[in-house]
């Protein structure tokens, strides 16, 4: 076999034949073989600009994330603060519109007191109404050692329904809310010891709550 070379990117390849041989049929077969390694090697170029689009697409994402101001890293550990969500280590995922929220419990208490402001004061001291009631609850919720932070933001989400439900209390798409909101706080105090003080709290106010709403 000789090689012999033509122009830049050309080459001359002359190959000599067994006595009888078919040339047409060899010329066919590698030609044959010829365009399947052609074919092959086109695809691993483009493979591997592939890969390498990917690695830089990577790259990018990687550093624009360590570019943000809430991205950091202490020891061994990567956290991050993204739209509310607070993510440390791989377990812990907390923060999510305001339920079973550790960090939003000041916020829905406040939320609580701005809704309990907006209802009017009891007439006579010696009967309170939906507002007095509910502040009484919600301070009972705040200050109970047995409920976890997550049960205490559920328990104040339910009482600014009750709070939001009071602005009007007979009517009946409100009633319905404030029953939903009872049957919630009852469901969430079932289980705490009988010497809970927010058990005792609880069958005193939610049965006083309900009775205001036209459900005793």
């Amino acid at each position: 076999m000789a090689m012999e070379k033509r122009g830049e990117d050309k080459i001359l390849l002359r190959a000599k034949t067994a006595a009888g041989s078919d040339k047409s049929q060899l010329s066919a077969e590698y030609f044959d073989d010829y365009n399947q390694l052609k074919a092959l090697s086109q695809s691993q170029q483009l493979l591997l600009v592939e890969k390498d689009k990917r690695i830089i697409s990577l790259e990018n994402m990687v550093d624009t994330a360590l570019k943000q101001p809430k991205f950091y890293t202490q020891g061994d550990t990567n956290m991050s603060d993204i739209s509310g969500i607070n993510i440390e280590g791989s377990s812990n995922v907390s923060g999510i519109a305001g339920k079973n929220s550790i960090a939003n419990l000041g916020t829905i208490s406040g939320n609580v007191s701005i809704a309990l402001n907006q209802l009017p004061d009891a007439t006579d001291a010696e009967k309170p109404g939906i507002k007095e009631l509910l502040s009484q609850l919600q301070d009972a919720i705040i200050q109970s050692t047995y409920l976890s932070e997550e049960d205490k933001a559920e328990a104040l989400e339910q009482v600014n329904s009750l709070a939001e439900a009071g602005k009007n209390p007979q009517e009946s798409t409100k009633q319905k809310t404030a029953k939903t909101a009872i049957t919630m706080l009852k469901g969430i105090f079932t289980g705490l010891p009988a010497i809970a003080s927010l058990v005792e709290a609880g069958n005193k106010l939610l049965p006083a709550i309900a009775k205001l709403f036209g459900l005793g």
